[in-house]
């Protein structure tokens, strides 16, 4: 006699489908108030603060260190390197893999320093992320400063940032330069796009 195979389709109850869609509901919640919040900060950060966040691509970091590498006497073992406004700590992060003895990054939106925090915690990063504008930054015992800001972020900072750095200081801004010193050199990193390179006599 043949035997005819039964395949029984196991419905779960009604309470665990209603379950998974409302879990669903919870992540697409958590997913769109993410957004906003990340949204929000970009907003808080342009208009209010006037700096709007600006990542330093791959390709532009991977050219301010080779262009360090090149220039510069001091071994990057030896070297401390600081980014003002770093951020979700792109920069800092690529600073590290780069061999840098010490990484410090200033950034003044407390949401983007938390970010660049956990993903430091994440990494197991030896990296500092400190929650401050770069006009309190401390440059006493600091060899190369990076920072990627805008003409009205570059206006804040620049007056601090050369007269309390110490002689043979290499400060890199991309984007913009310094309007009251005139840099040592300029890269052309793309069209558009200047590498600003000063040393501090």
């Amino acid at each position: 006699m043949e035997r005819k195979t039964i395949i029984h389709h196991i419905v779960p109850p009604a309470w665990v489908r209603c379950g998974v869609v409302f879990h669903m509901e919870i992540v697409a919640a958590v997913i769109v108030i993410a957004l906003f919040l990340v949204f929000g900060v970009w907003v808080l950060s342009t208009v209010v603060i006037g700096v709007p966040y600006l990542g330093t691509p791959g390709k532009s970091a991977r050219a301010v260190f080779s262009y360090l590498r090149t220039h510069c006497s001091i071994p990057f073992s030896e070297a401390v390197f600081v980014d003002l406004g770093s951020g979700l700590g792109n920069m800092v992060f690529a600073a590290e893999r780069e061999g840098f003895r010490r990484v410090i990054g200033y950034e003044c939106v407390a949401m983007y320093a938390w970010i660049a925090w956990i993903r430091a915690w994440i990494r197991r990063s030896r990296v500092t992320v400190r929650c401050a504008r770069a006009e309190h930054a401390d440059f006493a015992a600091v060899d190369v400063v990076y920072c990627f800001l805008n003409s009205s972020g570059i206006r804040a900072v620049e007056q601090h940032l050369f007269s309390r750095t110490r002689p043979g200081t290499w400060i890199v801004m991309l984007g913009c330069g310094s309007s009251l010193h005139t840099p040592a050199d300029v890269v052309e990193m793309a069209p558009g796009i200047r590498l600003y390179v000063y040393r501090i006599p």
